[in-house]
């Protein structure tokens, strides 16, 4: 018989899970999309704030 993964301990297959552990597997997900959201959104943050930043410095720019 093959030991148990660590991984399995934590994290059991859905067949395996308690309906409490189904529902904290669910709202983990909805973090999960929420944390992807932001970083994409951040990402989208940092790239306009870098064509300001290059407005601002061009020599006919908007300043």
């Amino acid at each position: 018989m093959s030991p148990v993964s660590p991984l399995k301990q934590i994290w059991p297959e859905a067949a395996e899970m308690t309906p409490e552990q189904m529902a904290l597997a669910a709202l983990r997900q909805e973090i999960d999309a929420l944390d992807d959201a932001l970083l994409d959104l951040f990402q989208q943050r940092l790239a306009l704030a870098s064509r300001v930043g290059l407005a601002k410095d061009a020599p006919a720019g908007p300043h």
